[in-house]
């Protein structure tokens, strides 16, 4: 059951001339519809930034002075950055540019490969993969590991199993990226094993495992835990039927990053029966585990987009040597699906995340007036930490607090609950730790009001009326204008000067509201 053929070297120069024509086209797209999106970046690629500059400043893989917690999933990707910025780069354009170089390492990699430029096309139109080349997180750089282990498999198929050792290794490199790929090596191996390549199949689990070995050790030995805790943080917290439907509803309202070059794919088994369907079932186990794991709250379905990629491999190894009249076809359903992702990626972000934008000022603004070491309780756990890099922060959602999210069982109270990675929170522990500062809901703060609005430790907070006792909201002005409402402990040295900066809100402001209005989120 091997997987269709590549196309002879000795081409018919018609069939050259095409595949030169789709990828000068490919190449031309990108650079047309690439610098749409190079505004945007997101706030939670501040949250490796933040531990990538603690790093390289001598404090440590860590969070908080003394707080050793993993807050992300992507030990590959810090790692580059932390290589990146040590020779001086600046951290978020470090992560900017190597987004963008890993997505032309992709067309660099089908070019190796010599599969079929057409549906590459699929790639350079894409819009959500496009968005997140600058989004400043690991989405493209696990396109290129996982696309170039499946390739390396292929490449095995052929050579012996000997060449099984090196998709492995690519194996674990993207496993390091995204932890999924973990799953489509495991299909791999299970293939192998099914059809007769059983040293294969042992060669590829090795080489994928003792990577992934050393890292649960170091992982053990400096944070104490074989998971990282934002694993922790998004698991849970929701019942498994709730969590599959919120997944299943994810990929259909993101089915621009995926459904069309499934359709390809689909197209592509039609014109060319031959050979199994590995590259497709990969694609449809990638896709699996986006229900699985519930969805991502992230513009651009770019849980879904890896899923897009594998789509658009497996219809580019079925394409070569197609008769004229079939290679229509696949002209057309490759047009009709780049179409398709284009106008499904419309209303993507064209400019800076907005939690970026606004929680990059209030990090300024709290670096400015909070002395170093000043506890401050926050859901933007990623620009306003990163913006003010002396002060300590209690992330109130749990990515980066192993308290919260370890939290079980967690009550459902709020319609944010209902996200992947917003479920958890503790207002009772957030305030046992007494920080200087609380803001509640997004990162420009709020009074409270509705407390169902946002988070879970803000739900519990506004209904404490030990934490209106304690604590005083006041308004500062923000660089453009805009507004941050705070809560101030009464009996803290350390928000003097930044108390005196503001405005106190009073009494009124200070009433503990309602805290059992009908419907909660179940």
């Amino acid at each position: 059951m091997a997987e269709p053929a590549r196309a002879p070297r000795s081409a018919p120069r018609a069939d050259r001339v095409a595949e030169w024509l789709a990828a000068g086209l490919c190449l031309g797209a990108v650079a047309w519809l690439l610098p749409r999106y190079s505004e945007f970046f997101h706030d939670d690629a501040y949250i490796t930034l933040r531990y990538v500059a603690r790093w390289l400043g001598g404090r440590g893989l860590s969070w908080n002075d003394g707080e050793f917690v993993e807050g992300f999933s992507h030990p590959a990707w810090l790692l580059q950055l932390a290589g990146l910025g040590a020779l001086g780069a600046p951290l978020a354009g470090a992560a900017r540019a190597l987004g963008v170089a890993y997505l032309l390492a992709l067309f660099g990699l089908w070019r190796a490969s010599r599969a079929s430029w057409l549906p590459a096309l699929l790639l350079a139109t894409q819009p959500g993969l496009l968005l997140w080349a600058w989004g400043g997180l690991e989405t493209v750089s696990f396109c290129f590991w996982l696309l170039a282990a499946l390739l390396l498999v292929e490449r095995a198929d052929a050579a012996g199993p000997g060449s099984a050792s090196v998709a492995g290794a690519a194996f674990a490199l993207a496993t390091l990226t995204r932890p999924e790929a973990a799953g489509v090596a495991a299909l791999v191996a299970v293939w192998w094993t099914w059809t007769g390549r059983r040293e294969a199949a042992l060669r590829l689990v090795v080489a994928l495992a003792l990577p992934l070995a050393v890292v649960a050790c170091a992982r053990w030995l400096w944070f104490g835990d074989l998971l990282p805790n934002s694993a922790r943080a998004k698991l849970g917290g929701v019942p498994l039927l709730a969590t599959w439907q919120l997944g299943l509803a994810y990929l259909l309202a993101n089915w621009a990053a995926w459904l069309p070059a499934a359709c390809v794919a689909g197209l592509g088994v039609a014109l060319q029966p031959r050979g199994g369907g590995r590259l497709e079932a990969c694609g449809a186990a990638l896709l699996l585990a986006v229900v699985l794991a519930g969805g991502d709250h992230m513009p651009g379905g770019r849980f879904a987009l890896p899923a897009g990629a594998v789509f658009a491999l497996a219809a580019a190894r079925r394409l070569p040597g197609l008769p004229v009249p079939r290679r229509m076809l696949a002209v057309a359903g490759v047009a009709a699906a780049a179409g398709l992702q284009l106008a499904g990626g419309r209303g993507l972000p064209r400019e800076l995340d907005p939690a970026a934008r606004v929680g990059e000022q209030v990090g300024r603004v709290l670096a400015k007036r909070l002395p170093p070491g000043a506890l401050v309780a926050t859901a933007t756990a990623g620009s306003t930490p990163y913006f003010a890099p002396d002060l300590r922060f209690i992330d109130t959602l749990g990515l980066n607090d192993r308290h919260i999210a370890s939290r079980s069982p967690v009550p459902l109270e709020t319609a944010w609950q209902s996200v992947p990675g917003h479920r958890k929170g503790d207002g009772a522990y957030v305030l046992a730790r007494a920080p200087d500062v609380v803001i509640l809901g997004p990162a420009e703060g709020y009074l409270g009001e509705p407390p169902r609005l946002w988070f879970l430790t803000d739900f519990e907070l506004a209904g404490s009326a030990e934490f209106h006792a304690r604590y005083l909201p006041y308004r500062f002005a923000l660089a453009d204008g805009g507004e941050l409402v705070a809560f101030l402990r009464r009996d803290a040295p350390a928000v003097e000067r930044l108390a005196a900066s503001g405005q106190a809100l009073g009494a009124a402001a200070m009433r503990a509201p309602s805290i059992r209005p009908p419907n909660p989120v179940r």
